[in-house]
């Protein structure tokens, strides 16, 4: 921060942002940041604890917890606090990078080493990951390996930013003093973001007594009375710190402002004319804002020139949400900054949207009947999805914040699930007639829901429709060959229909990849009775190879923009949940013999429903699931599908077992 000013100013704004929207759990957050960074940590960590509430599923709300723990020097709760958010996000790099940071301050080195590690493993090996490992490396006196670490840094430093306030860290556990104060002086001079926390972070508590420390800490004008000392009795509550005072603040109406002269002015703000104390506050505020930014920016070490939150690895899917309720057919945005889904979290199953991190879930409709399959339009202005809230399955439409929703198949058959033309001017989906109420084929309309036209005519079933990039092919599921469900493609007018998957396994869910190369589908492969895994498959049909590995559902797969990674839902934790792999299958990735054993141990196993269109209302099961009696299974089409294909709506396959 330039001005003591900065500071007082940013408390006014975060203060009053709060008073605006109690419920704005970024705003506590941001609060809470500076806080900690002025060594007020009680508040901080209460700020923190309200974002918490807020905002449960965000994983970064509680590592921010888990960090103002660790900068008020009750590390005992910050341990628990990391732990607990690694154990339900075990692949969140900013989890194990605080961790391996609070390790540090009670002797756990080793483990402080291997933490670091882990958070290099699930992030990558940005200049800041690679810094914590280099402290830990020299905090543990292993320093050929620290010294290493700095090598690598400083070669780093020929094509890329690196902090010195973290290579300052390095010397400093190494002992070299000036290096290390040194460095400070050019984390000051560039104004390096994570200075802002020089006044509170334990690591620089052997060097407050030092005078050229204390001059580089006035510089920073933080007004954090810094802590000197740290007893090394690290349970909660029992840190004795001394504190030092960098100025004595005065009061400016309810505000403390350090009483410091600036450019030249030696009287202290309070003594000023208001006019010009207001000018400099309206001056500074949007510096200070940015400063801020770049200050939590510092704190996010993970994100390294546009990197997401946190990135799925080929084999190790990442999880978006965490709770006890069922989420379900994300669609990403295209611009790629947000995800659209269905959850029932709410009671009945509506529209949401979040970031592709899992943040900032907002829901969008609140019908009394369910929605679901939400589909962005290729302009982001608009999500069409299925609801049942005209009593059958129609085809709504609605703007992206979730107003003017409107029903625009009104059709007295059912409609579902639909798909977006390249040009964002038609929808493909698949719908039944009143003549044959339980065989659905593919339909396209405009997206006014005029021009309505029946592309196929099997008496199998046709579903899950999907455009190509190009216009050019649709493709969706069929079980027309009366052997299992098959990708098919088609033309837009109806001609040319070809069966890609080819597969005695059951194929569905196909989604094209934006750049149009490759589709992603559905498949319980290599045999009937194993659980549905995410595959994909070059647009000919060629190449088709397992992406997820897991043992439970995974379904409904979405791609994002850029064609890496691909969305999905699965119900690996005992729910189902959303979920985000990489598309590049992995010779590490297969289809496990405990999943064919996960089968055959589930009780009442009487026969299985490969795929039902629609599952019971009450779980909201998508996919499959066990009945207890082979006449009645539990999920269940229209009408209660039943083992055999009278229904004509899903395949069934029997296996004896008690």
């Amino acid at each position: 921060m330039t001005h003591n000013s900065q500071w007082a100013v940013s408390n006014v704004h975060h203060r009053r942002a709060i008073e605006l929207n109690p419920n704005y759990a970024a705003a506590h957050i941001w609060y809470a940041c500076q806080l900690a960074m002025e060594g007020n940590f009680d508040a901080a960590v209460d700020e923190t604890r309200r974002a918490t509430a807020i905002d449960a599923l965000n994983p970064f709300y509680a590592y921010l917890l888990g960090w103002c723990l660790y900068q008020a020097r009750r590390y005992d709760e910050c341990i628990v606090q990391c732990r607990n958010l690694i154990r339900s996000e075990p692949r969140f790099g900013p989890a194990r990078f605080c961790l391996s940071w609070v390790l540090r301050r009670v002797g756990g080195h080793e483990e402080a080493i291997a933490e670091a590690k882990k958070a290099i493993e699930v992030s990558g090996d940005t200049p800041q990951i690679l810094a914590t490992l280099g402290s830990a490396y020299a905090e543990a006196g292993r320093r050929a390996e620290a010294r290493r670490v700095i090598a690598q840094l400083r070669e780093l430093a020929a094509t890329r930013y690196i902090t010195p306030y973290h290579l300052a860290l390095i010397h400093l556990h190494l002992g070299e003093k000036d290096e290390a104060l040194s460095l400070l002086e050019q984390s000051v001079i560039v104004g390096d973001p994570w200075i802002v926390w020089l006044g509170v972070e334990p690591q620089w508590d052997s060097l407050r007594a030092d005078s050229r420390f204390i001059g580089l800490l006035r510089r920073t004008q933080n007004p954090a009375p810094a802590p000197r000392t740290d007893t090394g009795d690290h349970s909660s509550g029992a840190i004795a710190t001394t504190f030092t005072n960098i100025s004595s603040p005065v009061e400016v109406g309810s505000i403390q402002t350090p009483n410091v002269p600036t450019n030249g002015d030696q009287s202290p703000a309070s003594h000023r004319p208001a006019e010009l104390t207001r000018a400099r506050l309206v001056r500074v505020a949007v510096p200070l804002a940015a400063t801020l930014a770049l200050a939590v920016t510092a704190i996010l070490y993970f994100i390294d020139f546009g990197r997401p939150l946190a990135t799925p690895t080929p084999g190790n899917p990442l999880r978006l949400t965490n709770n006890h309720v069922t989420d379900l057919h994300p669609d990403y945005s295209p611009d790629g900054t947000r995800i659209a889904f269905a959850s029932n979290r709410e009671g009945r199953s509506d529209i949401y949207v979040m970031d592709t991190d899992g943040s900032n879930v907002e829901r969008l409709t609140h019908s009394p009947a369910d929605d679901d399959t939400p589909a962005w339009s290729p302009d982001g202005t608009r999500i069409a999805f299925q609801s049942r809230r005209d009593g059958n399955l129609e085809i709504y439409m609605m703007d992206a914040d979730g107003r003017n929703q409107t029903n625009i198949s009104k059709s007295p058959s059912d409609d579902s699930r639909p798909a977006w033309s390249p040009d964002g001017k038609s929808l493909v989906f698949a719908s039944t007639s009143p003549a044959e109420p339980l065989n659905y084929d593919i339909h396209v309309m405009r997206a006014d829901g005029s021009g309505r036209r029946r592309l196929t005519t099997d008496p199998g079933v046709d579903t899950d429709p999907a455009w190509s990039s190009d216009g050019a092919r649709i493709a969706f599921a069929s079980d027309r060959d009366h052997q299992s469900y098959e990708i098919y493609t088609i033309n837009p007018d109806g001609g040319d229909v070809r069966n890609l998957s080819n597969h005695p396994g059951n194929d569905v869910k196909p989604v094209w990849s934006p750049d149009g190369k490759r589709i992603a589908f559905a498949a319980n492969r290599p045999a009937k009775i194993d659980l549905p895994a995410l595959y994909v498959m070059n647009a000919d049909g060629s190449n088709q190879r397992l992406i997820t590995g897991s043992t439970t559902f995974d379904d409904e797969p979405a791609w994002s923009p850029d064609s890496r990674h691909v969305a999905f839902q699965t119900e690996r934790d005992g729910n189902f949940e959303i979920y985000v792999a990489d598309s590049q299958p992995t010779a590490n990735v297969s289809r496990p013999d405990s999943a064919k054993k996960y089968v055959m141990q589930r009780k009442a196993k009487k026969c299985l429903c490969i795929y039902p269109l629609r599952v019971e209302k009450e779980s909201m099961k998508w996919f499959a699931r066990w009945s207890p009696q082979a006449e009645q299974p539990t999920c269940s089409a229209y009408p209660t599908c039943r083992p055999d294909r009278s229904a004509n709506r899903l395949r069934l396959q029997h296996h004896s077992g008690s």
